[in-house]
């Protein structure tokens, strides 16, 4: 038996009951994809729940929301070296 990490602060994405099959799919392989890493550098797979309407994933949690939402756009010109290092 292994011993717990205690009390984790997690991130859950849903899958909303009316999303199509495809979705369902790419959300599934999503969950897959992340539990086959384990590195200090990307964001953890804590779990995945499922039944025949709902599905979630428990991820850790990453402050200052994801990556994506913290680069600026192409338009703006090259990503210096100081804005990965806040990030």
């Amino acid at each position: 038996m292994t011993q717990g990490r205690g009390e984790v602060t997690v991130a859950i994405k849903t899958l909303k009951p009316g999303d199509s099959e495809k979705q369902r799919h790419y959300f599934l392989s999503e969950a897959s994809i992340m539990g086959q890493f384990s590195h200090p550098n990307f964001i953890q797979l804590e779990g995945v729940v499922t039944n025949l309407k709902h599905a979630l994933i428990v991820k850790e949690y990453m402050e200052n929301g994801a990556l994506l939402q913290n680069i600026p756009p192409a338009s703006e010109g090259i990503l210096g070296w100081q804005k990965p290092m806040q990030v």
